[in-house]
């Protein structure tokens, strides 16, 4: 049996941290997070099985410059991948309120005005790629191959690629326990949210604007949602036990929260003596 390497396609601003953090606890010393300062071009297939042949330690690797151009043919290695994706006129918003949090954290850092007024200027000038089908460039790995679409049937049918929209993070979470449980053994979280307050949603003309300039992400948003709905109705295809998965989930993730705030109190406690 070749050995299983998952690799964490991580799209900024699609709740890669939170996943991060998780990855972390679950696989502990076998996890590598490569968020480098070089973090300029995506790994080719050749790069991310020369990582795995020099660092057969780490069974899990996540990065933003991972796509799903993997050798999942690979004679060494069983490569199984995960990402998530966001809607693509909800995902802009994200960003916006994240040049937001970064100008209160660095003095100096120009702070974006209104959001219409933001989004007219990058939508104009067209002066951000983050802003532009920016989903479906990152799991091409910077082009645009209309065979993506084909490959996310395949390889979710296969068992080789979990893609999930984040509004169904705790779905995805609980997925991935089912069939790799000595990997995921408990996908549960601490929920704190750290996404800002968003009372200001932008014009309804914004929105169609935006939509209209991430065509292939729209394209690619519908029929992966649809392709992870499929899949999971195939682990969960019992009503009343899924209730009592959820169900149970949430007080995991509840006694997730719980040792985290006990830790940080402990932890508070120490520094002031």
């Amino acid at each position: 049996m070749l050995p299983q390497k998952f690799i964490f396609c991580h799209i900024p601003k699609v709740a890669g941290t939170l996943f991060g953090q998780i990855l972390d606890r679950n696989f502990g010393k076998k996890f590598y997070p490569y968020y480098g300062l070089w973090d300029n071009r995506f790994f080719t297939k050749e790069d991310v099985a020369g990582m795995c042949d020099l660092h057969p330690q780490y069974q899990c690797l996540a990065s933003h410059m991972f796509t799903l151009q993997l050798s999942f043919e690979s004679e060494r290695f069983d490569f199984r991948a995960i990402t998530f994706l966001r809607d693509p006129v909800e995902r802009p918003l994200s960003l916006y309120f994240c040049a937001f949090r970064m100008a209160k954290m660095n003095p100096g850092y120009k702070p974006p005005g209104s959001v219409d007024e933001f989004f007219h200027e990058v939508l104009e000038k067209k002066s951000d790629g983050r802003f532009f089908n920016d989903q479906f460039r990152f799991l091409c790995g910077g082009g645009a191959d209309d065979r993506l679409f084909s490959d996310i049937e395949k390889l979710a049918g296969l068992g080789k690629l979990v893609i999930a929209p984040v509004d169904r993070f705790d779905d995805a979470c609980l997925l991935l326990e089912q069939p790799y449980p000595e990997h995921f053994k408990n996908m549960a979280y601490a929920r704190r949210s750290n996404v800002a307050e968003r009372k200001r949603k932008g014009s309804e003309e914004l929105r169609e604007r935006s939509a209209e300039v991430n065509q292939s992400d729209l394209q690619l948003f519908t029929p992966a949602s649809a392709v992870f709905e499929r899949e999971f109705k195939e682990v969960f295809n019992n009503a009343r036990l899924l209730e009592q998965q959820r169900t149970f989930f949430g007080k995991r993730s509840a006694r997730q929260a719980h040792m985290h705030a006990f830790k940080s109190s402990f932890k508070k406690i120490r520094l002031s003596k």
